[in-house]
């Protein structure tokens, strides 16, 4: 069974994840606390092509664990906050979706006020910032020995066989995701949301499965991340 790096609750005690948010008055905050899952784990597919698939046979994608490298985590206020604050910037983190757990991605003062988007800024590592990073438990596998912003662990079966995959990509990109209601952040008060991967929007296009071992499937895999990030209002 793959081992299970520290959540970023856990490395919030080392202080070496989320420095505090941009405003640090302690007056007029609530909590946001952010919860990440993975959704549709298991993608499978009767519908078959290509000579790297077996005919006839369900074609299927497990996925154990994700884990994405930001450099930064920004809440942008809704057009209609009249509070008169800024956007709220966390960062650096590692957010991890895992089958059957629940990750805290954050648990943190956040002023009050209306949120409307996260944007996830999902950069690599500088030069220097691998350096400094490569002993750590947390960030190490981000910096050496490439410097990669996302790693995937699974299994993929053609039918007869299967075998289990790491996939790693050091692509860049800024990633919005809208709230589905407006996130309205009261003084006193916790507002909890959950960060969902979802993993069918990634490994499964046209009805096909996509192979992580074959090169050109991997590229449309990456090229699909930012369709499987979403955001909704934690279940009761």
């Amino acid at each position: 069974m793959r081992s299970t790096l520290l959540s970023l609750a856990l490395v919030l005690t080392l202080g070496v994840v989320l420095p505090s948010c941009s405003s640090t008055d302690p007056e007029g905050n609530g909590t946001v606390k952010m919860e990440a899952t993975l959704t549709n784990n298991n993608v499978t597919s009767s519908v078959v092509k290509g000579s790297d698939r077996v005919e006839g046979f369900t074609v299927s994608v497990t996925i154990d664990r994700v884990r994405v490298l930001i450099s930064r985590m920004k809440f942008k206020r809704s057009s209609d906050d009249t509070t008169g604050g800024r956007d709220v910037k966390t960062g650096p983190a590692v957010i991890t979706f895992e089958n059957d757990t629940v990750t805290v991605v954050l648990n943190e003062p956040i002023p009050e006020g209306t949120y409307d988007r996260v944007k996830l800024e999902k950069h690599k590592f500088s030069s220097s910032e691998a350096q400094q990073f490569a002993n750590s438990p947390v960030f190490g596998e981000f910096a050496v020995p490439d410097r990669v912003t996302i790693i995937i662990d699974g299994s993929y079966s053609d039918g007869t066989t299967t075998e289990d995959f790491t996939i790693r990509d050091d692509g860049t990109e800024n990633v919005w995701i809208d709230f589905p209601t407006p996130l309205n952040v009261s003084a006193g008060a916790t507002a909890e949301i959950e960060f969902v991967f979802d993993a069918q929007q990634v490994f499964k296009q046209n009805g096909i499965i996509l192979n992580p071992f074959n090169d050109k499937d991997r590229r449309d895999i990456f090229k699909l991340l930012h369709k499987a990030f979403r955001l909704q209002n934690k279940r009761k």
